[in-house]
């Protein structure tokens, strides 16, 4: 009986198997056939990535858009993509400076706000509370209502925190 059920499953694990393997295909040829492509050039400062999805009418169209618009793209964002890396990776100090090379070099708020968020991070984990502190007023200032309420619930821990650490 229980090899009966061994038998059984295994038939089920292969079907399984094929399924995924049918739908895998499926997916690479309709993206291929939409005219999904992915270009770019990746440089360590100064990489840009493009996903370009729609017919191939489409995508030549957005090509040319973005050649002749290339300022559309920050390059100060990989750095700030280097320092979230940085961050994750445990190495602080240069996360910070590669942060406050993109707040320089940012073309676009978005980017800088990025940025700001990563020192944020960075100075909460590095128990520089009071530099936290200075990046949740800078961010108060651009963010949402949403935003600004967890913000303001951070800048509230962090005090406590600085009041626990001068202690």
């Amino acid at each position: 009986m229980n090899k009966k059920y061994f038998i059984l499953g295994c038939t089920l694990v292969f079907f399984c198997f094929l399924l995924v393997i049918i739908i895998v295909i499926k997916v690479n040829e309709r993206n291929r056939q939409a005219g999904i492509i992915v270009s770019g050039v990746t440089s360590q400062k100064q990489a840009k990535g493009y996903l370009l999805i729609g017919s191939k009418n489409e995508v030549e169209g957005g090509r040319k858009m973005i050649d002749s618009q290339d300022d559309v793209i920050d390059p100060a964002f990989s750095i700030v993509l280097d320092a979230e890396r940085l961050y994750e990776n445990g190495k602080y100090g240069e996360a910070e400076k590669e942060a406050l090379e993109a707040i320089a070099s940012a073309k676009h708020s978005i980017v800088t706000h990025s940025a700001h968020s990563t020192l944020l991070r960075i100075y909460e984990k590095t128990g520089r509370y009071e530099a936290a502190i200075k990046e949740i007023e800078w961010l108060l200032n651009v963010v949402n209502e949403q935003g600004r309420k967890d913000l303001l619930e951070r800048r509230k821990d962090l005090v406590e925190k600085m009041q626990d650490k001068n202690k």
